[in-house]
């Protein structure tokens, strides 16, 4: 495993500088401090967890996970607060796995165009979207985007897997 404290190169399939600035990061104590940190340990070829496989398990708990950052954010821009581009990251963060996950691939953020190009189950015009987003992480707009890109894959997401159950009877 790896040692809390090690100077680790982050995965190719990771690396974007809108959550790795530096091609490298110091391995934290809680996993919770990495962005994708199932995809770090797969990409690293480490023993871990691949929710990727198992979609219908882990999509609730990244839809659990986007509700307690919806309401962090409904407040901090309702009340104008600073301090909203970390929880922003993060809600892009969850969004990336829900989006990646429900198509049962882990999350590929090198060439990203060719990623999101790749999945089957994603809302109109993502690209453009979620460029926007991330260009803009600290507006309102964003955020907005952000709820709607959410709404919409998890409305894609049923209607994939209601279809594909129907298939299997």
């Amino acid at each position: 495993m790896i040692e809390k404290g090690q100077l680790i190169l982050v995965p190719n399939k990771l690396q974007h500088p809108f959550f790795y600035a530096a091609p490298e990061i110091i391995w934290p104590e809680n996993k919770n401090e990495i962005y994708f940190f199932d995809e770090f340990l797969f990409f690293l070829e480490k023993k871990g967890d691949r929710p990727w496989t198992t979609p219908e398990v882990h999509l609730p708990l990244l839809n659990e996970q986007w509700k307690q950052l919806n309401k962090s954010l409904q407040s901090m821009f309702a009340m104008r607060a600073r301090g909203v581009k970390p929880i922003m990251v993060q809600a892009i963060c969850t969004f990336f796995k829900y989006l990646f996950w429900a198509n049962g691939e882990p999350v590929v953020l090198n060439k990203l165009d060719s990623s999101l190009q790749g999945l089957k189950i994603k809302p109109v015009n993502i690209e453009e979207r979620l460029f926007f987003m991330m260009e803009s992480k600290s507006y309102f707009h964003a955020y907005k985007q952000l709820s709607e890109l959410f709404n919409e894959q998890t409305k894609q997401t049923a209607k994939h897997f209601a279809m594909r159950k129907l298939r299997e009877k």
